[in-house]
């Protein structure tokens, strides 16, 4: 089973490498295996042109690769997202054109939207202002209190530049 959720990530893959989401080595990628593996995509890859031989498995309890490859920068993200979440069976981190240009051009430390037709789907918010965080303190929000053995948040992380998601499909 997870050797079929593998191969439709590496086909994931290639569609974000070609919306240009994960440019160059930017972004990764994981599937679940179980309740104690994960194949997370290896550092220094393109995304775009991955294949399942650039997966390598991670303990999640660990962060361990027992191949002795290097994984993901973002590896303890993946697994934590695997323990906190035992029905996400996949996490993408990936850069999006549009977060990334946004976070070049908007200099406030929020952003506000206001007038967007989707937002009425969102019951008496007339405005929303979202703040912009940068990927290490976002990293260091999440994992703090879990290194100290205390509760985590379960809300969804947003960065300037970056957007994660986890699947249980």
């Amino acid at each position: 089973m997870w050797q079929e959720r593998l191969a439709q990530l590496v086909t994931t893959c290639h569609w974000i490498g070609a919306k240009g989401w994960a440019p160059a080595t930017g972004g990764n990628m994981s599937v679940r295996q179980d309740d104690t593996w994960c194949w997370l995509s290896e550092s220094g890859r393109d995304k775009g042109s991955l294949t399942t031989e650039d997966f390598l498995q991670v303990e999640i309890a660990t962060n361990q690769a027992p191949s002795g490859r290097k994984p993901s920068a973002e590896t303890g993200l993946h697994t934590l997202v695997y323990r906190l979440f035992p029905e996400a069976n996949v996490v993408l981190h990936v850069h999006t054109v549009n977060a990334t240009v946004l976070s070049r051009i908007e200099k406030s430390d929020t952003l506000a939207l206001q007038g967007y037709e989707m937002q009425k789907t969102l019951s008496g918010s007339i405005a929303i202002s979202i703040p912009f965080r940068s990927p290490s303190s976002i990293m260091t929000r999440i994992l703090t209190p879990w290194r100290r053995g205390l509760p985590i948040m379960r809300k969804p992380a947003r960065c300037a530049t970056a957007f994660c998601c986890a699947a249980t499909a």
